[in-house]
């Protein structure tokens, strides 16, 4: 069972928040600002943190950078209202690993929740040591099943870990980042799904992609991936076969306003976890870079 921690001042939606999660199989402990969330964590740590931002003691951003600091591969999602978009972006950059936007909370909160654990799930339970290896390229060739999504993302953790043992809270959320290019791919981009038919119902939205699996011209569709990896650099290439959209129409995922928009989640995400992220003029292929800094091999020195 998912243990969430869920810190929030206003009791009334603390308990909105705790009534939707346990609903979903979560055992929910609740904190009314981020000191007291820090005392919670000092002897328990939870598998998920939801976090309001506006509270009295300590805020959200600010339980984020203490969290980012004593609980590095601790996972925080944003609860964030109107208004609020600021400081959400500054925390997203800072080490939030995703948010949900109150005004849509009973559709978002559980959906959000499953991609953050189906990603911390993907992670070696295991240390793994340091050995020889310094660079790695693998490709893949994907139909249209999202059930590939969370397999093909832990292979490619078992290989950072590797190359980044210590970098554990940064793996979360470049699995995070993928996991919406993934998805992104294949909905939006071969199925050519809509956002707006996800809103008006999400069966509707998986219904219309199950049915378009299996029918073409949507079912010759393949989504390629390319994955560089180093101990510097990990770059990845996610393609799909789909008509492709114009990147320069896409709403701007630094500006705070955007987080109260229906679609673009995936591209905030991504380019607040990536160091870079580009998309082709077809708008059918996104490249992604992540930025590591140089560690040093055994009996190395790092320079």
């Amino acid at each position: 069972m998912p243990r969430v921690l869920v810190v929030e001042d206003n009791a009334a939606e603390a308990e909105q928040f705790r009534l939707l999660l346990e609903g979903a199989g979560c055992e929910v402990l609740l904190a009314a600002n981020g000191q007291e969330a820090l005392g919670l964590l000092r002897n328990d740590v939870p598998d998920v943190v939801f976090t309001d931002l506006d509270m009295p003691v300590m805020n959200g951003l600010d339980l984020v950078r203490a969290a980012r600091r004593d609980h590095p591969a601790l996972p925080i999602i944003l609860l964030t209202a109107t208004g609020c978009g600021e400081a959400a972006v500054r925390a997203l950059h800072e080490g939030a690993a995703g948010y949900v936007r109150k005004t849509n909370l009973a559709r978002e909160i559980v959906h959000v929740l499953g991609h953050v654990l189906s990603i911390v799930r993907a992670l070696p339970s295991q240390t793994r040591v340091f050995d020889c290896l310094s660079y790695d390229q693998v490709g893949f060739v994907l139909d249209n099943d999202p059930a590939l999504v969370p397999p093909l993302i832990g292979y490619l953790e078992e290989v950072a870990a590797i190359l980044h043992p210590c970098q554990r809270a940064e793996r979360v959320r470049v699995g995070l980042a993928l996991h919406e290019a993934l998805l992104n791919a294949i909905q939006h981009g071969n199925l050519e799904l809509s956002t707006d038919l996800r809103q008006q119902s999400e069966q509707a939205f998986q219904g219309l992609g199950e049915q378009r699996r299996r029918q073409p011209p949507y079912s010759d569709r393949r989504v390629r991936v390319q994955a560089t990896l180093s101990r510097e650099e990990a770059v990845y290439v996610v393609e799909d076969q789909g008509p492709g959209f114009d990147p320069s129409a896409l709403p701007d995922p630094t500006d705070p306003s955007n987080l109260e928009r229906v679609g673009g989640r995936g591209l905030t995400l991504m380019r607040a976890f990536m160091s870079q992220v580009d998309h082709n003029a077809k708008g059918n292929r996104v490249t992604m870079r992540k930025s590591y800094l140089p560690v040093a091999l055994p009996g190395t020195d790092a320079r």
